[in-house]
């Protein structure tokens, strides 16, 4: 009996670790054409930041501005690598290039920013760039066109974009999925986690959704006063919040924390219930911390969300300590209660 709990609380670590072996696995799957993390465009760039901007820029060439200014607008320069995700792009000849032929590039390949330029009259879109793959493809393509068919080469901006572009799929697939694990509890008979204090009285769940709102927030806020900031961070991503601008590493900490209460979570939660029990309080808690992403992440675009989140902070400790927390312990039966007088669980009285 004992081997086989064992067994149970061993599981869960087991996919976890699987996972990360294959997160870990997809980025070492590709070889970057070139180096694309310090080329010379940001080494200009962190000097301008760190150093005197105009003793800097007096001294680069019109070149080098021109490449400086595409950099800041754009997020990319030459020696940028991007996937294809879409099924094909074609790429076609300058006038510069009559030698080379119309070409495409497919899906899942890897191609780097060679050159771009100013077409003016191209009523569509004045700028282009051209590229090249790995197999010598190569050619120009619009700006708009590039980017809707690519994506930057960084296993952090590929999970980005699959989920941004999933987003529906997903949140709606574990919403539904805590609906069903709900309605099964309540067939069995069991209440929802955060109402099951008499076998958990952890203040994780409610961390969790706290950090959840706040990060619900910070991006949204990122998202609609400084837009700039994300793009950059999409294009040149780092997990190491000391590495970024205030708003991002205020961002990234918050991830770092929704993720490791949520792994304490499911630690706590498979401590106080069965295996069965755990899968479905955890899809519980998955549903509810979608719903307050989304509660926050909608309200915050129209200032509301705001003067919810103060509150929403401030009702889940009152909750807590009031409702939830278990402060003493029954001199009969041994269990936690949350106050003295009669034990529920044994009948006898506490003082």
């Amino acid at each position: 009996m004992q081997e086989h709990k064992m067994r149970q609380r061993i599981v869960p670590y087991l996919l976890l670790l699987l996972f990360f072996l294959s997160a870990f696995s997809c980025t070492q799957s590709r070889r970057p054409m070139a180096a694309t993390s310090l080329n010379d465009t940001d080494t200009i760039i962190a000097k301008v930041m760190n150093d005197s901007g105009a003793a800097v820029i007096s001294r680069l060439s019109n070149k080098q501005i021109d490449s400086l200014n595409f950099r800041i607008i754009h997020h990319y320069s030459e020696n940028f690598n991007f996937i294809v995700k879409a099924d094909s792009l074609m790429l076609v000849p300058m006038l510069e290039d009559l030698e080379i032929d119309t070409q495409y590039i497919y899906r899942d390949e890897l191609i780097v920013v060679a050159s771009h330029t100013l077409i003016h009259n191209d009523s569509i879109d004045s700028v282009w760039v051209k590229v090249a793959s790995d197999r010598l493809a190569i050619g120009w393509i619009r700006e708009t066109d590039l980017l809707r068919g690519v994506v930057p080469a960084d296993i952090i901006s590929v999970m980005i974009d699959t989920l941004s572009n999933s987003r529906v799929i997903w949140m709606l697939g574990i919403l539904v999925a805590g609906v069903v694990a709900y309605l099964i509890q309540r067939g069995r008979r069991r209440k929802l986690l955060l109402l099951q204090h008499e076998q958990m009285d952890s203040f994780y769940p409610f961390l969790f959704l706290i950090l959840v709102s706040l990060m619900a927030t910070v991006y949204a806020t990122i998202q609609n006063y400084m837009p700039w900031y994300w793009q950059e961070f999409y294009y040149h991503p780092s997990l190491n919040p000391l590495v970024l601008p205030l708003q991002l590493s205020v961002l990234v900490t918050i991830v770092w924390a929704v993720l490791l209460v949520f792994l304490a979570n499911i630690d706590e939660i498979h401590h106080c219930f069965s295996f069965i029990d755990t899968i479905y309080c955890t899809l519980e808690l998955l549903a509810f911390g979608i719903l307050v992403y989304l509660v926050f992440s909608w309200s915050t675009l129209i200032f509301i969300g705001y003067i919810l989140l103060p509150l929403f902070i401030g009702g889940a400790i009152y909750y807590y300590l009031n409702y939830v927390r278990c402060r003493y312990q029954c001199g009969q039966c041994g269990k936690r209660i949350h106050s003295k007088g009669t034990c529920p669980y044994c009948g006898s009285n506490n003082q």
